[in-house]
């Protein structure tokens, strides 16, 4: 049970974001501000943003739930985002920003035309829609662990929190309160994950209680499909709107750049914290439900003022992450398709019913099953943006003159399609999400190259008939 010192520093640390989200309104005066912070953010709220979009349900809650019962290779979720960024901020963030454009599908349109927004605004929408849903099933046991109510209930209050959140301040609203949830996670839930490190006895613990059982297994499903896992979660980071929006409301593309680097090398510690914990309550509370892994120990492992802050902090990291997944899907909706499907003029009131419409349909779809494994649908959320955007991009930044607009719709079209129908046949040889990229791959060079070694032939028969 929670004492009255945990209400009282859980209360004042919900409070004091409060506070910074509704300062955030004064900044929004049209779209633009909503959508992208009107194109003014510095390298500090880029990463805010990053952090505060990422850094949810599926990094803290999901990575101890699965450091619980599996150990160290609960890492590959963070790990995969920060080497995303890494890779991001080298190669990638500088011309995403150059284009001045607000979603992903506008970028690809620069190089494809019209007929990929919708396509890749459909997959990139469902593979968002599947994130927002693994946030609000993180919720439920940390609702329930403050509240003794139902998780149908949780979910639900949950749902309205993150609502609320997005609802009034959009990006500005996001990125603000990134920041003071950036300040707490590196303080709170870093120090909470080297307490946790510590009592498991430190580096000694590798070669003594560690050495036995599964806690040091980064391979525990198998190198190719943890590997694939992190994979996933790499190209499906650098094809998500939600974080490639923050990259797009820099100021310059130097400012996107160092917000990138920053958030690569915060990523990784929280889920070093997050398996810390999880491995410790696994070692130590072997009863546990895994998803009240960090929940408890917050309670039970740390002095109930800094439980109360820690329990605060993940409330505001699983509502904001969700407010900016949120955001990304209703921007998609209202530019993207909106205008292309029902003729729908972009405005801040599109993207307030677009965001609530939703919000409630997540809701919907997670009280249906309340119990399900967060990082399971993080991955297949990840391997599914993935899929839909990384080779198109990738090749719309650096090669260009070497695709053709028809073959990049059906690279977009029919890749995920591939991925799919391979998960649902459950062929063991390859993972699905490499099936897609290489179907992928397949789709946007070979009939380019087909096609023209087909008029080259026949530019060759042409000439052979005019000399005989």
């Amino acid at each position: 049970m929670l004492s009255s010192v945990h209400y009282f520093s859980l209360l004042a640390t919900i409070l004091l974001v409060s506070v910074v989200g509704v300062y955030s309104l004064r900044f929004v005066k049209n779209s633009a501000d909503f959508a992208v912070g009107g194109r003014s953010m510095g390298p500090a709220m880029i990463a805010g943003s990053l952090v505060g979009a990422f850094v949810g349900g599926t990094s803290t809650i999901g990575t101890a739930q699965l450091a619980y019962h599996s150990g160290i290779s609960a890492i590959w979720f963070t790990f995969g985002a920060g080497l995303a960024c890494l890779v991001l901020g080298i190669w990638l963030a500088k011309p995403l920003r150059e284009v001045e454009v607000d979603t992903i599908p506008q970028f690809l349109n620069t190089v494809y035309g019209g007929q990929i927004t919708i396509w890749a605004g459909v997959y990139t929408l469902i593979g968002i829609f599947i994130q927002i849903m693994a946030q609000m099933l993180a919720l439920v046991p940390l609702v329930t662990s403050l509240i003794p109510i139902s998780p149908a209930l949780a979910a639900t209050l949950g749902g309205c929190l993150i609502l609320i959140y997005v609802i009034f301040g959009g990006f500005w609203g996001t990125s603000l309160v990134g920041m003071v949830k950036l300040i707490l996670l590196y303080t709170v839930l870093l120090g909470a994950g080297i307490f946790a490190f510590l009592k498991l006895g430190g580096v000694a613990a590798f070669h003594g209680s560690l050495a036995n059982g599964p806690w040091l297994n980064l391979f525990p499903n198998g190198r190719a499909h943890n590997l694939a896992e992190g994979f996933s979660v790499l190209v499906g980071f650098i094809s998500t709107q939600t974080y490639l929006q923050s990259v797009f409301a820099g100021k310059n593309s130097r400012a996107s750049r160092g917000g990138v680097f920053i958030t690569a090398g915060m990523l990784p510690l929280i889920g070093l914290a997050c398996t810390s914990i999880g491995i410790y309550m696994g070692v130590n509370y072997p009863g546990l439900s895994p998803s009240l892994a960090l929940p408890r120990f917050a309670v039970l492992s740390l002095p109930p003022y800094l439980g109360g802050v820690l329990i605060a902090t993940l409330v505001i990291s699983l509502i904001i992450t969700g407010a900016g997944l949120t955001l990304g899907a209703a921007t998609i909706l209202v530019q993207d398709l909106g205008p292309k499907i029902f003729r729908l003029k972009p405005s801040v009131a599109a993207m307030r019913v677009t965001i609530t419409l939703v919000t409630l349909s997540a809701l919907g779809i997670v009280l249906v099953d309340t119990q399900a494994l967060i990082l399971k649908w993080a991955f297949l959320s990840m391997a599914l943006r993935g899929v839909t955007v990384f080779v198109p991009l990738v090749a719309a930044i650096f090669c260009k003159s070497k695709v053709s607009p028809q073959n990049g719709v059906r690279a977009v079209a029919l890749a995920p399609l591939g991925a799919i129908a391979w998960y649902v046949v459950g062929s063991p040889i390859m993972d699905p999400l490499y099936i897609g990229l290489l179907l992928s791959i397949i789709l946007l060079f070979i009939p380019r190259t087909l096609g023209r070694k087909k008029q080259q032939n026949l530019q060759d028969s042409d000439v052979n008939q005019r000399n005989d």
